[in-house]
């Protein structure tokens, strides 16, 4: 789905498969909505993306969506924009809950964001001991990928 989105959106696609640039861009649209009102977590994040920096209140409501239909980018697109108050008041909270989803979901950028709202006490009660057992557990993970691909 993001392929063909993405591919219709890029300078002289629309050319490649012969239909005008404004007729690619309402088609890719038009295809973006469905999959948005199917609840496909991909197009609601990438909805998101879209309303980012233009409409932050709307986009933060879209990564949540997007996060609720699975999609752990968007809960740590979330947790960002609440700790940086994009879009909404700060609230390392709520950056923590929305870390907090995204790890469960298998972020690994969600956990190193965890592991920093632990070591600096933003939204949780600061544990550097919690911080740097996040920190190990994450060193792990690289070492075991590492020593799997290598063999």
């Amino acid at each position: 789905m993001t392929y063909i989105f993405k591919f219709l959106l890029e300078d002289r696609n629309a050319e490649r498969v012969g239909v005008s640039e404004e007729e690619a861009e309402e088609f890719a649209v038009g295809y973006l909505e469905k999959a948005v009102q199917g609840g496909g977590a991909e197009a609601i994040h990438i909805k998101a993306d879209m309303a980012f920096g233009v409409d932050n209140p709307k986009a933060l409501r879209l990564y949540i969506e997007a996060g609720e239909a699975g999609s752990a980018e968007a809960w740590v697109s979330a947790g960002v924009m609440f700790y940086q108050g994009l879009g909404t008041e700060i609230s390392y909270i709520s950056a923590y809950r929305a870390y907090e989803q995204a790890a469960q979901l298998g972020s690994i950028e969600a956990w190193k964001n965890l592991a920093s709202l632990y070591y600096n006490g933003h939204g949780v009660v600061k544990c550097v001991e919690t911080a740097d057992k996040i920190v190990n557990f994450l060193n792990e993970i690289d070492i075991d990928s590492a020593t799997k691909n290598t063999a």
